[in-house]
């Protein structure tokens, strides 16, 4: 704890709704201080209500908000859409994440992906603006990569409306790093040995601890 002083944490729920809190120390006390009152305003924190927080490394805590009768309630899950949308879009680049300290920013182009969808566990989206503003051109093939240097051969598929993902190897490289479902990974391009083209690195946030 004595390394989160003055630094800011972000509080993850369930939905992967995310709030950025800074932590104080009085004495031999610790509290959240600066953003606080926002969290627990969007919670609708009550009396009687209590949370339990699981430290996930590198100053991010998964949290769960518990009533009197300690069943687990909705929290900011009961937003409006619109609130729920201003969340989540930051991290389509991710620079919530990295200006709160959790990761170093790459210093290639990347994203950030939260979402492996169900019916769709091959597949990783590529935001159409991330290679709008990056400029990228990208190879029909290419691989992805884990921090252990472990590739997994991918293909580009790009729909009518403009949205791009790969279609292979997404769900390998998932289950040998045991990234789970609405796990964080910073997916980023890196340049080829020989030039001729990028990969995408992949790792989740909660690894980088490990």
């Amino acid at each position: 704890m004595r390394a989160l002083a003055n630094d800011a944490v972000i509080l993850r729920d369930r939905y992967t709704n995310t709030w950025q809190v800074a932590v104080s120390r009085v004495g031999h006390d610790w509290y959240f201080d600066k953003g606080w009152a926002k969290f627990y305003k969007e919670n609708s924190l009550e009396w009687g209500d209590f949370l339990v927080f699981e430290y996930k490394g590198n100053n991010l805590f998964d949290f769960k908000l518990l009533g009197e009768t300690a069943c687990e309630k909705k929290g900011g899950a009961t937003t409006t859409k619109s609130r729920r949308k201003q969340n989540i879009a930051p991290h389509c680049y991710g620079d919530e994440i990295f200006e709160s300290g959790l990761v170093p920013r790459p210093k290639n182009p990347f994203f950030v992906s939260r979402s492996r969808k169900e019916k769709r566990r091959n597949e990783l989206l590529i935001p159409k603006n991330v290679i709008e503003d990056y400029n990228l051109n990208l190879r029909e093939i290419m691989f992805l990569v884990d921090r252990k240097g472990n590739k997994w051969e991918t293909k580009i598929k790009r729909w009518r409306d403009g949205r791009v993902c790969l279609n292979r190897g997404w769900r390998g490289l998932c289950t040998m790093n045991d990234i789970k479902r609405d796990d964080v990974c910073v997916c980023e391009f890196v340049q080829r040995n020989d030039n001729e083209g990028r990969d995408i690195l992949v790792y989740a946030v909660d690894s980088l601890d490990k």
